[in-house]
């Protein structure tokens, strides 16, 4: 028998962290390539939406479209970076970008889920707004709750310098996003 450590797997990985298990963080690759691929999903949504975008809603609107998904995939990583590097936490940052990036790929499958849940809600008379609705108020604290882990055991901060950098994460993209909107809305 072989005495070979176990091989990571990314999807055990994804699916530790999103089940709140510290061990996930384990499962990935800690590397510069790691991280790339950490984003290969986000890019792939991203051009989708751009595309969807392009086609249905013409040029303008695909443009501001893919720079609200390079803001939204980039922002939280880039942010954390300058804190990880200000709170002498650089070298953990690498496997909590990487953690982010990746428990990324749930929030489409969770909305998938939903909308199956949604159809089969419908069929039996519920209403898709009381679906919607029941849907966004456990989607919504599930997203908090695991970017808290991620952020707080990805990085080994405390509960406040957590909470600082999950404000500091949030309001900067919230910020990052309206700015082309504004400048857009100026524009037209």
């Amino acid at each position: 028998m072989s005495d070979a450590p176990p091989r990571r797997s990314v999807v055990r990985g994804i699916a530790r962290l999103a089940m709140f298990q510290r061990e996930g963080f384990a499962e990935l690759n800690p590397t510069p390539q790691g991280f790339i691929n950490s984003l290969s999903p986000l890019i792939a949504f991203g051009l989708i939406g751009v595309l969807q975008s392009l086609v249905g809603s013409g040029l303008r609107a695909g443009l501001i479209n893919g720079l609200a998904a390079v803001i939204t995939m980039l922002a939280p990583t880039l942010i954390t970076h300058a804190l990880a590097v200000r709170w002498g936490r650089q070298d953990a940052w690498l496997l909590y970008a990487i953690a982010f990036n990746w428990t990324q790929i749930v929030f489409p499958l969770l909305l998938l889920a939903a909308g199956f849940v949604s159809v089969v809600g419908r069929a039996l008379g519920i209403s898709a707004t009381g679906i919607v609705t029941t849907a966004l108020f456990i989607l919504l604290p599930y997203a908090l709750a695991l970017h808290w882990f991620i952020t707080r055991q990805g990085l080994s901060l405390s509960r406040g310098r957590t909470l600082l950098c999950m404000i500091a994460i949030y309001l900067g993209m919230v910020l990052l996003l309206f700015a082309p909107l504004l400048l857009a809305a100026m524009l037209a």
